[in-house]
């Protein structure tokens, strides 16, 4: 009889995997279809400043069906809001000067966001990039 169970649970879990691959998939053609081509066209219409905004809002929707969002809020990670923006921008390989000028605050003051991030994350005295680690957090589902 237990036997019997495990076999339906695992049944029932590979189920779930493919239940979730699929939710996925059509989140993701759905954000290419539909959501894509508006925020193409609407990028052409803002000024050259606001186009890096279009350009992390594009890889925010791309990485939708990834675990990054969730992994970097966790609540045994706390990062602020203004740190979770960092990351975000980090992660759509934006620098330093960049994010100070999108966000019109200092490079010094990213700097020091970093180091928080870099604490946090329990990375700070180890020879890790934090863009490196931020592309695993995004990749390691």
């Amino acid at each position: 009889i237990l036997e019997q169970k495990n076999s339906a649970l695992k049944e029932i879990l590979e189920q779930i995997e493919i239940e979730k691959k699929r939710v996925k998939n059509d989140i993701y053609a759905n954000i290419d279809k539909l959501v894509f081509p508006a925020l193409k066209k609407l990028r052409k219409k803002t000024s050259p400043a606001s186009v890096k905004f279009f350009d992390i809002i594009q890889n925010n929707l791309e990485s939708l069906t990834s675990s990054f969002g969730y992994k970097i809020t966790e609540k045994k990670i706390n990062l602020t809001p203004r740190e979770i923006e960092i990351c975000n921008m980090i992660n759509a390989g934006l620098t330093n000067k960049e994010m100070s000028e999108l966000l019109n605050i200092s490079v010094h003051t990213i700097e020091s966001h970093r180091i928080r991030i870099r604490k946090k994350f329990g990375i700070i005295h180890q020879n890790i990039n934090l863009f490196t680690y931020l592309q695993y957090l995004n990749e390691s589902d």
